[in-house]
């Protein structure tokens, strides 16, 4: 099919969830026919594939504008000004309080991005969701033509081998894994509170916190939080970590991954965690049940009626395996083959449409 789609979002980063789904998108458009274009307000050199500065953009009337919109950033105002087709892929924009005292600038791109979210609707031919919750705000903000597309989760690059520094370690001990930011919305004061509660249960255990910290004060808070619970040498702090070798030690060798968080749009780290037959521990946050499906636990109420239930699940050996089985079948839904169906129906009716 012969369409022509300029492809813009904030930043485009390797490793990050938005960036791998636009490779994923990159791949299959180019295999149909399309010509696609990448355009980013912060153009990153790392990033595999060729793009340009979102200023660079002229609308050619026949084509497709696709942006991915997440935070406020400058290219927005293309949703306006565009006479192509516009498509808003809304990946969920963090509520702004999470910054709150910590990030200032990062509290007012998050609430400009909330705030111009209803006002980009007139303008929006169609948005797309990738979680019910998402599916929801948007029809809640405005918006009247919604399509929800699986997002693409990249286990292909987990080859199978491993770190040559980590994997001897992490093999050898029973521990739980967060990977992502650490900020506060990921709401891991309520982890290691948990984690603390699980140590009186199972001794030895660790808890692996592998993301980047950004945020000084928060990263403060954290650590004192473990030094007065006392498992200050049982929670370790990695830094980032995006090398698919690194990343398969920590996420196969674990015993669960753990998924607290007040806000989420999706959470790639589940689907991987799932991928690897790691059960995922989450609780009565959209859109975390939905992520998750059957290869995850609710857990409910305070930090040691979890601790418990965890515990619970991890002594239950049929339980646990079964969840394991559900895990590997669930992350199946959002790979390339999941994304490739669906996709192809909504080109075929754009390009007839348009």
């Amino acid at each position: 099919m012969s369409l022509t789609i300029h492809m813009m979002t904030a930043a485009l980063a390797p490793g990050d969830a938005i960036g791998n789904y636009i490779l994923a998108l990159d791949r299959l458009l180019r295999a149909w026919g399309c010509e696609v274009y990448l355009y980013a307000d912060h153009p990153n050199p790392r990033y595999p594939l060729e793009h340009r500065h979102s200023s660079a953009y002229r609308p050619d009337r026949g084509g497709i504008l696709w942006l991915h919109y997440s935070i406020y950033s400058d290219s927005v105002r293309w949703v306006g000004e565009s006479q192509d087709y516009t498509i808003l892929d809304f990946h969920g924009i963090c509520p702004p309080q999470f910054f709150h005292g910590y990030n200032a600038e990062m509290e007012h791109l998050c609430a400009r991005g909330i705030e111009l979210l209803p006002a980009l609707a007139e303008h929006t031919d169609l948005a797309i969701g990738h979680t019910d919750y998402i599916v929801a705000v948007l029809r809640g903000t405005g918006y009247r033509f919604i399509r929800k597309l699986p997002l693409v989760v990249d286990t292909d690059r987990f080859t199978g081998a491993g770190d040559p520094v980590w994997e001897p370690l992490l093999s050898q001990i029973e521990y739980l894994c967060f990977v992502g930011r650490v900020v506060p919305q990921k709401n891991l004061a309520l982890a290691i509170q948990v984690f603390a509660a699980l140590r009186r249960h199972r001794p030895g255990t660790k808890l692996f916190l592998v993301g980047g910290r950004h945020l000084a004060g928060y990263d403060t808070e954290l650590e004192d939080l473990a030094s007065r619970l006392g498992v200050a040498e049982d929670v370790i702090f990695t830094g980032p970590i995006i090398e698919p070798d690194a990343l398969t030690s920590f996420l196969r060798h674990a015993r669960f991954y753990l998924c607290l968080s007040e806000w989420e749009s999706f959470c790639v780290p589940i689907i991987e965690s799932l991928h690897f037959g790691v059960p995922v521990l989450g609780h009565q946050v959209l859109p975390i049940p939905e992520t998750m499906g059957p290869g995850g636990v609710i857990l409910s109420g305070d930090a040691e009626d979890m601790a418990a239930q965890i515990n619970a699940v991890w002594t239950d050996q049929p339980r646990y395996e079964s969840l394991q089985r559900a895990g590997r079948r669930h992350a199946e839904r959002f790979t390339d083959v999941a994304l490739r169906a669906e996709l192809l129906v909504l080109l075929r009716e754009l390009a007839q449409g348009m």
